[in-house]
């Protein structure tokens, strides 16, 4: 195989040469790829990691949902009604124009 060397780390020229020491510095470290899940076992991990997640989101859709004021909430839609009968109300006493009726 091929040997780096430092320039520094030569042998001097007088002295055989001798079997390069490889020095490991700590740079290259191999980290092996996990071995890829079976179908089977990583479909159960997702199964479960959904069913994890939907409690949480179920837990939080809980806290929320007691947090509100549902008598003010109704009061709010109460108040708006009428503005909105009253409009369409208006708009449908409204008599048509020339073009409108002939529109339909």
């Amino acid at each position: 195989g091929v040997v780096i060397r430092d320039p520094e780390e030569e042998l001097p020229s007088d002295t055989p040469a001798e079997t390069p020491k490889v020095k490991d510095k700590g740079r290259g470290i191999l980290i092996e790829a996990p071995n890829p899940m079976k179908k089977k076992y990583q479909i159960e991990l997702d199964a479960e990691y959904a069913r994890k997640l939907q409690e949480e989101i179920n837990k939080e859709h809980e806290e929320v949902y007691k947090n509100i004021d549902w008598n003010a909430a109704l009061d709010h839609v109460q108040s708006k009604e009428p503005q909105y009968i009253k409009r369409y109300h208006g708009i449908k006493k409204k008599p048509q124009t020339e073009s409108e009726a002939r529109k339909t």
